[in-house]
């Protein structure tokens, strides 16, 4: 599978975002539409006909407006969000397209407001023509941008031979609002011929200033996900109106091009601390013909000492490497099997606040999954955060190339999962000096072994072989991480070090538990591609629950979870529920009364447990279900160890109101020692001591 097809490839709905706006909206949108969903295919000559469709010269200068000056009127606003500022050049028919295009485009939801720049007089005929178009204001070159002049809270710089793209401007404003350090943002540009023209731009430590990507392909996955920068193109950018007003309101007058301007004008606002941003998902159609002369002596007089202390130069590293180095300090490759799946499972809702952490501590991530993801909807989420993505390594051809790329500058690599780490490590150890930490999720051979030992299955690999696989990672990693104090002492006792415990995370979701009387039912949640879960709902219906519905024969249990396997559909019946996979479990977890999580094997530290407890729903489970939670049965939850003790408690706790609202309230004081605060100091020392032991 190439990038492009593992980028937009694999659902439709991932066309209507990121580089999908490249092919559909350039176009005239309303009479192009039903070619754009018919044409899932892009390639390039597809690609170069729809722009050059919609970037050809209108037939007529007067039809042209008239077309379309009613339509931008309707758009336009006496409070803005947006101030659109153009620059009018030699002839009106590039910034007629422009502006055409934004009609076409922009969303009354977000009202603009058009500028033209110019220093043509009233009279002039181009000027005349633009006036006729209801909503446009003119301005001098040399008026400064202040709020008598830009009424929006954005102002956004457009080369007159600009053309705009569906959702082009709403997701330059969702990054600054995503992102309150973001000052200025740029799009992606692709050029006429559909090629990349530019993701941002790169300033050399010699001032030189470079487009990053241009002539290559727009769907690569090098610029598929947003990211800090060091400028914005000339061609399309979009700046905070009040950073503007702080840095003067208007650009360096040394600086002819726009380049040289908008890069002057992004290092001013990165000197006062604010990022610029590229938005891979914001795209927009510029013209590679227009000029840029070299200013870079005076850009590099102006500028010296921070493009000495801050910027590569360019006979040392890649492009690519230098196009990230606004994007963090120090760089941490993550690898695992699938994006995170956080609202699904457990561990990888973990994985997704590590992932957070690293962003927020100002670590640039990189993601390499083995296999592509089901759902897109994880891989974008993963991009809009900053996080490189690479091509899956089981089905693209370009990941050995990809991945090598990555390890040359990484500092650190968090790898989850024994059989994907087993293969990585020589990698690391051989092409780069970054540190390994070895996430073990849980250990898997325990897992293994309680499923043997119950059921007397022997699997392929045998626990046995799985476990020598575990200790073998952790032996030759520099820091193995578990969820649990239970699996430290494991690998500690064979003189594995260090060991971290990063257990699961989990913030009380209500304040105080639920009213008794309104509540009633049994739930339980659990991914059922994980046989422990399986197992848990078959013990549950055909021994645990017989032993209940002879004391309460109308109760109904609600089996939630993704993924349920025929056997667990086939439980469906009556008085069971087999909802499968749903996106908010709130309602579940706030209308039931007692949560059970009969688990009979298993390993590490069980998300269901703590997510009941965050709820203030009292729990029913096993010993191994409360394994790494430090439980107290009858306190903050209840324990038990077979069918008819499991049955006993649920009862009590069903008819038992007292019972009821002391394990409930218990639980929710328990899973206070599992919150988001004292998870990120845990990973703030593990990354300070791994790096003062390599040092």
């Amino acid at each position: 599978m190439s990038d492009a097809e593992f980028d937009l490839g694999a659902s439709r709905d991932g066309l209507a975002r990121a580089n999908a706006a490249l092919l559909a909206a350039v176009a005239e949108r309303d009479r192009l539409a039903s070619d754009v969903e018919t044409r899932m295919s892009f390639g390039k000559p597809a690609l170069r006909t729809r722009i050059y469709a919609a970037a050809a010269e209108p037939a007529g200068l007067s039809e042209a407006i008239a077309a379309f000056a009613d339509r931008t009127a309707s758009l336009t606003a006496s409070a803005p969000v947006a101030s659109i500022v153009v620059y009018l050049g030699d002839t009106v028919e590039p910034i007629i397209r422009c502006l055409r295009s934004l009609a076409q485009t922009s969303n009354a939801a977000v009202p603009i407001e058009i500028i033209v720049v110019t220093d043509a007089p009233p009279g002039a005929h181009d000027r005349r023509a633009l006036s006729r178009i209801a909503g446009v204001r003119f301005i001098g070159r040399d008026r400064p941008l202040d709020r008598s002049v830009a009424l929006g809270r954005f102002i956004v710089f457009l080369d007159e031979r600009a053309v705009v793209t569906a959702g082009w401007l709403e997701a330059l404003i969702a990054r600054t609002e995503r992102d309150a350090t973001v000052a200025a943002v740029c799009p992606k540009i692709v050029d006429t011929n559909g090629e990349l023209m530019e993701a941002g731009s790169i300033v050399w430590r010699s001032g030189e200033v470079d487009r990053y990507g241009a002539s290559d392909d727009p769907a690569d996955l090098r610029y598929a996900f947003a990211r800090y920068i060091d400028a914005c193109s000339g061609t399309a950018f979009l700046v905070r109106a009040d950073v503007v007003g702080a840095c003067g309101g208007s650009f360096d007058a040394r600086f002819a091009s726009m380049p040289y301007r908008t890069a002057d004008l992004c290092m001013t606002m990165s000197a006062q601390n604010f990022h610029i941003a590229y938005e891979n998902t914001s795209v927009v159609v510029g013209d590679t013909t227009s000029p840029c002369p070299p200013e870079t002596g005076v850009f590099q007089a102006k500028w010296k000492a921070e493009l000495d202390r801050d910027h590569f130069d360019r006979e040392n590293v890649s492009a690519h490497r230098a196009a990230r180095r606004a994007n963090g300090r120090r760089s941490v490759l993550v690898v695992d099997t699938f994006a995170p799946m956080h609202d699904r499972e457990a561990g990888a809702q973990r994985l997704m606040h590590v992932i957070r952490h690293l962003l927020a501590e100002d670590y640039r991530v990189i993601f390499s999954p083995v296999l592509s993801t089901e759902l897109r909807v994880y891989v974008e989420e993963l991009q809009a955060l900053r996080v490189e993505v690479l091509p899956p390594s089981k089905t693209s051809v370009d990941f050995e190339a990809r991945f090598d790329e990555a390890l040359i500058d990484i500092d650190f690599a968090w790898l989850c999962r024994p059989e994907l780490t087993e293969p990585v490590i020589p990698k690391i150890r051989d092409r780069s000096h970054a540190r390994v930490i070895y996430d073990t999720i849980d250990l898997h051979f325990v897992r293994m072994r309680r499923e043997f030992e119950l059921t007397g299955k022997a699997a392929d690999p045998s626990w046995e072989s799985v476990r020598d696989r575990e200790f073998a990672c952790a032996r030759a990693s520099d820091a193995t991480i578990t969820v649990t104090d239970v699996e430290r002492s494991t690998l500690g006792s064979l003189g594995i070090s260090p060991i971290y415990v990063v257990p699961t995370m989990h913030k009380r979701v209500v304040a105080a538990p639920a009213n008794f009387e309104n509540t009633a039912n049994l739930l339980f949640i659990g991914g059922y591609r994980h046989t422990p879960n399986v197992d848990a709902v078959e013990w549950l219906i055909s021994e645990i629950m017989p032993e209940i519905w002879r004391e309460f024969p109308d109760m109904n249990v609600t089996l939630l979870g993704s993924y349920p396997t025929q056997a667990v559909r086939d439980l469906a019946g009556t008085h069971v529920a087999v909802p499968g996979y749903v996106p908010d479990v709130a309602p579940y977890f706030r209308s039931h009364r007692v949560f059970v999580a009969p688990l009979r094997f298993g390993a590490g530290l069980k998300g269901k447990i703590g997510e009941a407890l965050s709820f203030g729903i009292p729990t029913v489970t096993t010993p191994i279900g409360a394994e790494g939670f430090d439980l107290t049965d009858g306190v903050d939850a209840c324990i038990a160890n077979d069918a008819t003790t499991f049955a006993e408690a649920v009862v009590r706790l069903y008819r038992d109101r007292a019972a009821w609202e002391r394990v409930a309230s218990g639980g929710l004081a328990a899973v206070t020692r599992l919150a988001p605060d004292a998870f990120d100091a845990t990973l703030r020392h593990v990354f300070a001591d791994v790096t003062s032991r390599s040092a």
